[in-house]
């Protein structure tokens, strides 16, 4: 099996115990419900907006990252769709999504140490599988996969 089959396996198994944590989290109350909505749609939303601006960072948008996203979620995007999408989110990547991503992890971190660490490692593997989807990187790229590896590391 390709590194990468077992990549997107493991981003799989991870994202779903992840999503099952928030859901867990959200019962106890140590979420506020009121001002983030549903944890899970949260940091799906965090998640799909980190995914995209890695996929467009590189200023292509090759199909194989496009592939990678409607695999593991479900979508039927094509390259075209995912140019939309990042037109549509370039607010909130201009409004800095690695600092965002940050205070996410130091927010998970006050919930519950346990989902901040599930949370660093679904963001890990994504790293790993934009990195190999398209079979090399730009320079572009790798600025960006350094960027959100340090921010996980911290």
């Amino acid at each position: 099996m390709k590194r990468i089959n077992k990549l997107t396996e493991e981003f799989k198994a991870k994202y779903e115990k992840f999503i099952i944590g928030c859901d867990s989290i959200e019962e106890t109350e140590k979420w506020n419900k009121e001002l983030n909505g549903e944890m899970d749609v949260y940091y799906e939303n965090e998640i799909m907006c980190l995914i995209v601006n890695l996929i467009v960072s590189d200023g292509e948008i090759r199909e194989k990252e496009v592939e990678f996203l409607n695999l593991n979620f479900g979508f039927q995007y094509t390259a075209e769709d995912v140019k939309e999408l990042y037109t549509g989110s370039l607010e909130t990547v201009e409004n800095d999504l690695y600092a965002r991503i940050g205070k996410d992890i130091a927010e998970l971190q006050k919930v519950n140490e346990k989902l901040s660490r599930a949370f660093c490692e679904v963001i890990g593997i994504i790293c790993s599988i934009i990195l190999e989807s398209d079979g090399y990187a730009t320079d572009e790229e790798l600025d960006e996969l350094t960027k959100i590896r340090e921010i996980i590391a911290e």
